[in-house]
């Protein structure tokens, strides 16, 4: 039997429904009673990164929400790791940590002693 789903995104996409392209975001696209995975395919910008879901119930003006979210920050792929700038080598770690701690403001003598040995 037909049912009907409506995949909800802010932005328009091609929806994925087993692994086949069925449509695009925010419109009612038709399915077969039963369990299916829905996902966004590339980039995996978007969580979950799929949802199985049992559709059974619906109608062309009630269609199942399936609902993705934009991913907070987008996932790694081996390609986009190359771009990451490598650390520091530890000498210029070093120099760095040395430099920082030049430019920190002097400490204040706190005790009657230590002022005086500053005045002198």
């Amino acid at each position: 039997m037909t049912q009907f789903v409506r995949v909800l995104f802010p932005r328009s996409r091609s929806v994925e429904i087993d692994n086949t392209i069925s449509g695009l975001t925010n419109q009612v696209l038709m399915v077969e009673e039963g369990t299916h995975r829905f996902d966004l395919g590339q980039p995996l910008n978007y969580t979950p990164t799929f949802i199985d879901q049992i559709v059974t119930g619906t109608t062309p003006a009630a269609p199942m929400p399936i609902t993705f979210t934009p991913a907070a920050a987008p996932m790694a792929t081996d390609a986009s790791l190359d771009s990451i700038a490598p650390e520091p080598a530890p000498a210029q770690a070093k120099r760095a940590r040395k430099k920082a701690k030049k430019k920190a403001p002097a400490k204040r003598a706190t005790t009657k002693k230590a002022k005086k040995a500053k005045k002198k």
